[in-house]
């Protein structure tokens, strides 16, 4: 059942799980199990593939009006 249920929650578009804090919040409200964090992030991990999602670095030297000329010709 949990199995299951973390898939579909994975699986949904339109309400996701914003990180692995709120995947065992999520899991201890609906599923009334408590699990810690590192468990459910390594189950998480092993059986769905998951990680964190995080943006690159800007580069210092990035050119601010270059990049709007880029979008507009390309």
């Amino acid at each position: 059942k949990l199995h299951l249920s973390l898939e579909e929650k994975l699986n949904d578009s339109n309400n996701p799980l914003l990180g692995y804090w709120h995947a065992v919040q999520w899991v201890k409200e609906t599923l009334n199990q408590d699990i810690h964090y590192q468990t459910l992030r390594g189950y998480l991990i092993r059986h769905f593939q998951s990680k964190k999602k995080h943006p690159r670095k800007s580069h210092y030297k990035k050119d601010e009006q270059a990049l709007e000329v880029f979008k507009k010709t390309s």
